[in-house]
């Protein structure tokens, strides 16, 4: 890695991390800067201000070579789909804890950055409305409303109970990762009534 390229990615670092802990706006360039040890001047060298470098942290995130081919190729069985889904998105949530804080943060108080996320994120979460309706209209799962069904399923894999805020009722480990996967595929699926062998209505 070039002496470049490591300023670059130190100052995308501080940044994630200072966005997900005090938000955009609470954060500085300063504060960025000394987080990487690198001069203030740099950020508009490399990203040319704050905001751009906001938008940086979202674009630069890799996805899963699993979670691309959901998004690639989203017409798969309902059921395994969703599986799929299901773990993909909580190993991304665990793996860039500071992102999930982000969104969180900026969702609430629907900052104008919000557009960005959206942008981002709005692909990814079509996949699992699809492979949900589909689900049902081929008997798989079963629900009164497909609006809630997306609702409560989002709320379940977006849910950051790894937060400092619930430590004193919730500890994960990364040792339980497996554990929560099936957990949650568990009760995302019995919330679905989910039952392969139903025809359809």
């Amino acid at each position: 890695m070039s002496e470049e390229t490591s300023i670059r990615e130190r100052l995308l670092a501080s940044a994630r991390c200072l966005f997900a802990r005090q938000g955009y706006e609470g954060t500085s360039v300063r504060q960025i800067c000394e987080g990487a040890g690198a001069n203030p001047a740099l950020v508009s060298y490399y990203f040319g201000g704050k905001e751009a470098m906001f938008e940086e942290v979202f674009r630069s995130l890799e996805m899963s070579p699993a979670l691309a081919s959901l998004l690639s190729q989203p017409h798969q069985a309902p059921d395994e789909g969703l599986r799929t889904f299901i773990r993909e998105v909580i190993a991304h949530r665990l793996d860039n804890p500071d992102i999930s804080r982000i969104i969180q943060i900026e969702k609430w108080t629907e900052s104008e950055r919000s557009q960005l996320i959206r942008e981002w994120s709005m692909p990814i979460w079509r996949n699992l409305r699809t492979f949900i309706e589909e689900g049902g209209r081929q008997g798989l799962f079963r629900y009164r409303s497909l609006d809630t069904a997306l609702s409560c399923v989002q709320a379940l894999l977006l849910n950051n109970s790894s937060s400092p805020y619930w430590k004193d009722l919730i500890s994960y480990g990364t040792e339980e990762r497996e554990a929560l996967v099936e957990d949650m595929t568990r009760f995302i699926f019995r919330g679905l009534d989910y039952d392969p062998n139903r025809s359809c209505p």
